[in-house]
C-alpha cells in the first residue's frame, strides 16, 4: 500500500494538494508587509510606519467601490468615518475590489497622538464587521 508509487501517481497528488492550498482561505504571509484583520478585536497590535497603515483585506463577494472604515480612538469614539453618507476628504477613500486587497493609508493628516493606540474597523460588503488594533510612534 506504501510501496513504491509511479511518477504519475506523486504528480497527481501534487497538484491536488496544490489546489486544496490555493483554494484554502488567504492570509498575508509574514513579509508581505501588511497587517491582518480580524472577525474580532484583539490584543495583537500593529505599529505604525511613519503615520502609514497598511492593511490587508479580502473581499469575499462581488463589490467594486470605496472601502468603508472607521478610526476609531482608544475609547471607541469615531475619529474618521468613511462610507456612503459621510464625506471625507478624498486622500481617505480607497477603492477596493472582490478578492485580494492591499491598503496603505495615510494617517499623516489625521490628529493622532503619540504613543496611543487607535482602532481601524472596516466592514464588509455583507455587514462583517474586521477590526485591527495599531499604535501611533
Amino acid at each position: 500500500m506504501f510501496g513504491k508509487q509511479s511518477p504519475y501517481a506523486i504528480f497527481r497528488l501534487s497538484v491536488v494538494a496544490l489546489v486544496l492550498l490555493i483554494s484554502t482561505s488567504w492570509t498575508p504571509g509574514p513579509g508581505s508587509g501588511c497587517a491582518r484583520i480580524g472577525l474580532e478585536m484583539t490584543s495583537e497590535v500593529y505599529y505604525l510606519d511613519n503615520n502609514r497603515l497598511k492593511f490587508c483585506f479580502q473581499e469575499k463577494y462581488n463589490y467594486n467601490s470605496n472601502l468603508v472604515y472607521d478610526i476609531l480612538d482608544d475609547q471607541h469614539n469615531v475619529l474618521l468615518a468613511v462610507n456612503p453618507t459621510s464625506a471625507p476628504p478624498s486622500n481617505f477613500l480607497v477603492p477596493h475590489r472582490i478578492g485580494d486587497n492591499v491598503f496603505d493609508l495615510n494617517l499623516s493628516s489625521l490628529t493622532l497622538a503619540s504613543g496611543r493606540y487607535y482602532w481601524l474597523r472596516v466592514e464588509a460588503n455583507k455587514g462583517d464587521v474586521y477590526y485591527l488594533k495599531f499604535k501611533t510612534p
